[in-house]
């Protein structure tokens, strides 16, 4: 039996056979030139995408902390991040600790550069695509609802992880695109997995 990853390279496959019009649809939907249809393909593989945009655009002087499910956090200089692949981000922290951080377990990445303002034009998110599964019961709802909201509005996002009696960080919001949503605060940008958004206030 194939894995959703499998089934994905595998429809690709044969839209390329058949003139890319989705004339044969592994997930059932019948309508999808791209599909998702797991965390795999609506979170993870955004997750890492936005991370190696968010390196991208850094400095040698530039960090990225990463916020995980588990409540912990761990910050790492761009030069000391050494592995960014296969759904692991690895290096070595700002305290000396080398670590290898499985990314389905990060909800939320801070990009920030001393002294400067990041420009979140810089980074473009993954557009949306078909969603069947998980992705179509847990990512899409939530990305549509953020699709709503102009650019500019406060927004605060709860997540798996965010430490109990501890408020979220009254951000900014720029945009939303597959698995992810990008807001600025204070010239950082910061990317939530729009799978492990517990929840949206508006103040």
């Amino acid at each position: 039996m194939l894995c959703n990853r499998d089934k994905r390279k595998l429809q690709r496959c044969l839209e390329d056979l058949y003139c890319n019009q989705c004339d044969v649809c592994i997930c059932g939907c019948g309508c999808c030139k791209d599909i998702a249809t797991n965390v795999c393909d609506c979170c993870v593989d955004p997750m890492e995408d936005f991370l190696k945009k968010a390196l991208d655009i850094l400095s040698d002087q530039g960090t990225l902390t990463v916020f995980l499910t588990s409540g912990q956090s761990a910050t790492g200089l761009k030069p000391d991040i050494t592995t960014l692949e296969d759904g692991i981000i690895g290096g070595t922290d700002i305290n000396g600790v080398v670590r290898s951080i499985p990314i389905c377990q990060i909800s939320r990445v801070v990009a920030h550069e001393p002294g400067q303002s990041l420009n979140p034009n810089a980074i473009t998110l993954l557009p949306a695509v078909c969603t069947c599964g998980e992705c179509d019961c847990c990512e899409r709802p939530t990305r549509e609802k953020l699709s709503t909201f102009p650019q500019g509005k406060q927004v605060q996002f709860f997540y798996v992880g965010l430490e109990s009696g501890v408020p979220p960080t009254l951000d900014i919001f720029e945009k939303v695109g597959l698995g992810i949503a990008l807001t600025s605060n204070l010239g950082d940008l910061i990317g939530y997995s729009n799978c492990k958004i517990t929840a949206i206030t508006e103040p």
